[in-house]
């Protein structure tokens, strides 16, 4: 499995989840909505989709 990550991880551990969570309930993020947050240890990175430019 860390063959997926970017970090040298082999799985997320459930502590960094809760992590998460924790600071989403926090008053650190009352501003934050709408949004998704991954902790996945970045084995989404390889799959986005970069910003298109544009050239003139």
């Amino acid at each position: 499995m860390a063959s997926m990550h970017i970090l040298n991880v082999p799985w997320v551990e459930p502590v960094d989840i809760s992590h998460a969570v924790l600071w989403l309930a926090s008053d650190e993020a009352r501003y934050v909505t709408g949004s998704t947050v991954p902790v996945d240890a970045g084995a989404l990175a390889p799959f986005t989709i970069p910003h298109a430019t544009s050239e003139s």
